[in-house]
């Protein structure tokens, strides 16, 4: 989306020598910040599933909601810090003050020519990072986005483990059933494996 009018020229035989193209006004600051804390949730989510199918992989026997509670807040933290910086680098272009021509560069950014432009763009960060701070200390929230993470790992093993047995001829059950049992059959896998884990663990204490 275009940050700034243009005027498009028309060709030089052309009775109007020049036609004004206006954009549509931008986005309400509110609604921008809200978009950002809908991507940086994803991330979030992401980051956590991550981390518990990582440990479902090692030597972790159970799911600790706590721990997946606590990386659900280093993630929010990590993402809020990177958006203050942002805002500071921003801020430090502004203060630096290029004229008109001041701008904001970062990850193939264009060069914006309206003032308002990069102040609008601070206050965007800044926003961001004080929300997803905010979400950071809503246990209520926290402990959500982990169940959803906690739903997405499961799912995603599942898929895993059924394409295993797909892959294995001498693993799969020919009762006719087997597909309409899947799920059952799955889970107890799961299960049988982290039934052993724990077992390992025992011997070693």
């Amino acid at each position: 989306m275009s940050w700034f009018s243009r005027r498009r020229r028309g060709n030089a035989g052309n009775a109007s020598a020049a036609v004004e193209h206006v954009d549509p006004p931008l986005a309400p600051v509110e609604e921008v910040v809200r978009q950002g804390v809908m991507i940086a949730e994803v991330s979030v989510r992401m980051a956590a599933k991550n981390f518990i199918i990582m440990n479902a992989m090692g030597d972790q026997a159970s799911y600790d909601e706590a721990a997946v509670m606590r990386a659900v807040r280093e993630e929010l933290a990590s993402i809020a810090d990177e958006k203050h910086e942002d805002a500071e680098r921003v801020q430090a272009a502004r203060t630096k003050g290029h004229g008109k021509f001041a701008a904001w560069v970062r990850h193939g950014d264009a060069v914006f020519d309206e003032p308002e432009v990069p102040t609008r763009r601070q206050e965007v960060y800044e926003l961001l990072a004080a929300q997803l701070n905010r979400l950071r200390e809503d246990d209520d929230y926290v402990r959500a986005t982990a169940e959803e993470a906690r739903q997405d790992a499961w799912l995603e093993l599942s898929r895993s483990f059924e394409n295993m047995l797909k892959g294995d001829p001498l693993r799969r059950n020919v009762d006719a059933d087997y597909w309409n049992k899947r799920d059952v059959r799955i889970q107890y896998l799961i299960d049988k494996d982290l039934a052993k884990l724990a077992r390992k663990q025992q011997k070693k204490l």
